[in-house]
Formats: structure tokens, sequence, C-alpha cells
């Protein structure tokens, strides 16, 4: 999956919701794919400046980005593979909310079947 079209599935399946910790540094991360500026971090992941400095400092913290000489972070080694595996949970928990939508729907359907009518 590319960058564009994760953007485009998180706008698309939880535009109405707030992000979870977990959701926002995925953002993050997605963000900071090669040198980038806070600038365009905070654009990219669509976070206030003070937000977004308490998450940086979480992840420079954590190993999960990298600041160069220069200023520009980086993603770390780390930051990739959590990215990777946080694109899969997202995935997989995006799966299991549509099967249980489903399923409610059903079970709506049922007991509507079995109700008495007056």
């Amino acid at each position: 999956m590319n960058t564009t079209s994760f953007y485009f599935w998180r706008f698309k399946f939880l535009a109405n919701k707030y992000r979870s910790r977990i959701e926002i540094i995925a953002d993050l991360l997605s963000a900071v794919r090669s040198k980038s500026k806070k600038t365009h971090i905070m654009y990219e992941s669509n976070l206030s400046y003070n937000l977004l400095m308490q998450y940086l400092n979480l992840l420079l913290k954590i190993g999960l980005i990298r600041k160069n000489n220069d200023g520009n972070y980086e993603i770390s080694r780390r930051g990739q593979r959590f990215l990777e595996e946080c694109r899969a949970f997202l995935e997989k928990e995006r799966l299991i909310k549509e099967y249980t939508r489903t399923v409610m729907e059903i079970r709506g359907k049922l007991e509507e079947l079995c109700s008495i009518r007056y």
C-alpha cells in the first residue's frame, strides 16, 4: 500500500472519528518517510504544532524516528517495522468492525422477523 492510498483509506474510513494514539503515530511515521521538516510532518499528519512536538519527542525517545544534523526527521528501522505492523493491525481492525456491523444487521433482521406485529 503506498502512502497516498494509505491516507485515502484513513480519510475514507476514519474521517468522522477521533484517531487513537496508534493511528496518530502511524500517520506521523507515514509523513516522516525521508528527511522531513516539522512543517511537512505537521500538515501530513494533521496535528497542531504543540501536539506534533509532543509526539515527535515521544517518537525520538522510543527510537521510531531520528533527527539529522540538518534538523530533519527520518523514520528508523524500528519505526518502519512499527508502521508495517500497525498497517496490518488497522486493516484487520477495519475488517473486524465491518464484519461485526454485518452480523449486527443480520441480527436485527432476524429479531424483526420474529417480532409480533399488531
